[in-house]
């Protein structure tokens, strides 16, 4: 068998994986359900499954069942769901930080709860999430933790306008072209949630849609009980979709806090408190 035949075997079958990929996104229900597997199992050689009920996506993986709703997000899972969980922590730059049982994570734009899969340790975990539907799958995916159906902001118990993109998992209360309907969410500071917690806090993480910086700046009184801070600061803030990067690193670093990565990839930054 010649390097040729190979490298055109290899074309062929990446030619095929990849119009099989484009073909199940607009797949929906049970055709997404049958093709789903297909691919999985022909292309991926994955354990899993998924079934369509009820109007959302139920894969099963060994003993773990998870849940989605919109089948684009599916894709996500063709590995593996625990793959999901790993590539995550990749993204956010916090495979290297050593867990251990009982330490504090709190999930700021958890969606469906994703960024809880691959922690190893029984962390205890906050997860904070403002789409109502979105809410609704954190709680069928996420069990005997803490989940918060509420927006952070720099303000608390303050109605404001939710702008929903929840086809991209993009609502925000920021405004920008993406967003034609909005609905009304009470928010709260990250303040407010370290006080009922009342311990030290691992970690946070946050994806705020280009409210970054505005989640940040509910986190004065209990910032000095904060290790961790991780950041998704890409292109999403309001119509001009800037970055929220440099003033999320200035608010930090002028709070104590080291910057220890930046991935440029997604765009995201790790910090560390100094001498935590």
């Amino acid at each position: 068998m010649n390097l040729k035949f190979i490298l055109k075997k290899i074309i062929k079958f990446f030619l095929i994986k990849d119009l099989a990929l484009k073909f199940i996104q607009k797949q929906v229900g049970k055709k997404f359900q049958y093709i789903y597997n297909i691919i999985s199992f022909f292309f991926y050689n994955s354990n899993n499954k998924i079934k369509f009920d009820k109007d959302l996506y139920v894969i099963k993986e060994d003993k773990l069942f998870w849940k989605f709703d919109i089948p684009a997000r599916g894709l996500f899972y063709l590995n593996s769901i625990k793959s999901r969980g790993e590539l995550l922590h990749k993204q956010y730059l916090i495979d290297k930080i050593n867990f251990n049982d009982n330490d504090v994570v709190i999930d700021c734009g958890a969606n469906s709860g994703d960024f809880y899969i691959n922690f190893k340790n029984k962390i205890k975990y906050y997860g904070i999430e403002p789409s109502k539907k979105y809410f609704k799958i954190l709680e069928e995916n996420i069990k005997n933790q803490n989940l918060f159906n509420v927006a952070l902001y720099n303000s608390e118990h303050k109605d404001m306008k939710f702008y929903l993109n929840d086809e991209d998992a993009d609502s925000s209360l920021i405004a920008n072209n993406n967003h034609k309907k909005f609905s009304l969410v009470s928010t709260t500071t990250l303040d407010n949630i370290i006080d009922k917690i009342n311990r030290p806090i691992k970690l946070i993480k946050i994806e705020g849609e280009g409210a970054e910086i505005e989640i940040l700046q509910g986190l004065i009184k209990n910032i000095t009980k904060v290790e961790f801070i991780t950041i998704d600061c890409g292109p999403e803030r309001g119509i001009n979709n800037e970055i929220t990067l440099t003033p999320c690193i200035n608010y930090l670093l002028n709070r104590d806090f080291e910057l220890v990565d930046v991935s440029f990839r997604r765009i995201v930054a790790l910090f560390k408190k100094k001498n935590f």
